[in-house]
């Protein structure tokens, strides 16, 4: 049966479930009612998610969503194609769009570039999580960023273990990788500031960072002292960046904050996290 047209919020999380297959998903998401404003589905490690059902999931996407989350972590048989299609129809009126496509070696960097220009421009609220996912880089990274604009309030990345695949993929049908590195932060660097309250950033692993990365990046964030004020949340990480060193982490840290004790240094992980206060200059 269909779902209630009075339906504004959906959470459907079927994670692990072997029994979930592509029709099951897309004939869910052809049921969708046309007034919902907020959908989350997590179909994580469904082994029987293949492309057609993002297919089905970007066609039939209510125009009136404010909010979509969406986790195909782990689902092997979904490639560029698939997370292509669920892009290309995303709401002029998104507000905030969460991507987790953790360990999906059959997505890469031209996944990426294809899906950038469909992002929305209004989004206030952003998250991509691609851990572990070899075949993802700067290329990708870079494509993205360009697509969204400096009125996030809310960033989150998580590009852990984006170390490349050092090789291309299963009859060559996914390029050579080098994976995340400097041109991939630059880009990232690029969107932050003006209205960002919080900014969350996982590069754990990545070994092609390096330090020359963390001045752009706290460019970036300094550039909300600008037009805005309030506190803003920092989560930074980069722990087995083995080319980030902890004297330009110090560096960052005191370009950023007086108080260091609002924003603590924990050298073991090299995670920067806590709060800076911005406040506007007087008149």
């Amino acid at each position: 049966g269909r779902l209630p047209e009075s339906l504004v919020e959906l959470n459907l999380r079927v994670a692990l479930c072997q029994g979930v297959s592509a029709a099951g998903i897309g004939q869910l998401c052809r049921n969708l009612p046309a007034t919902m404003r907020h959908l989350s589905l997590d179909i994580s490690s469904c082994m029987k998610i293949e492309n057609s059902a993002l297919a089905e999931l970007g066609k039939n996407l209510p125009g009136s969503l404010h909010s979509l989350s969406v986790d195909i972590s782990h689902c092997r048989h979904v490639t560029n194609d698939g997370f292509g299609q669920l892009c290309a129809k995303l709401p002029t009126g998104l507000r905030r769009l969460d991507l987790f496509m953790n360990k999906c070696d059959g997505i890469c960097d031209q996944g990426l570039c294809d899906a950038a220009s469909s992002i929305p421009k209004g989004l206030h609220v952003f998250t991509l999580s691609c851990q572990h996912c070899r075949h993802i880089g700067d290329k990708g990274i870079s494509a993205l960023c360009s697509s969204l604009g400096r009125g996030i309030a809310e960033l989150n990345i998580n590009l852990s273990e984006c170390s490349g695949s050092g090789a291309s993929g299963a009859g060559g049908s996914l390029a050579e990788c080098d994976g995340v590195g400097d041109e991939s932060m630059l880009a990232i660097a690029s969107i932050l500031g003006d209205s960002l309250e919080s900014f969350v950033l996982t590069v754990t692993g990545c070994k092609a960072i390096t330090d020359a990365c963390l001045e752009p990046l706290t460019a970036g964030l300094l550039r909300a002292e600008v037009v805005s004020s309030g506190r803003q949340r920092l989560y930074l990480e980069f722990k087995n960046c083995v080319k980030v060193g902890s004297s330009a982490l110090i560096d960052a840290r005191k370009a950023l904050t007086k108080d260091l004790q609002a924003l603590p240094l924990h050298f073991d992980t090299k995670v920067l996290q806590g709060h800076r206060l911005i406040s506007l200059p007087a008149v």
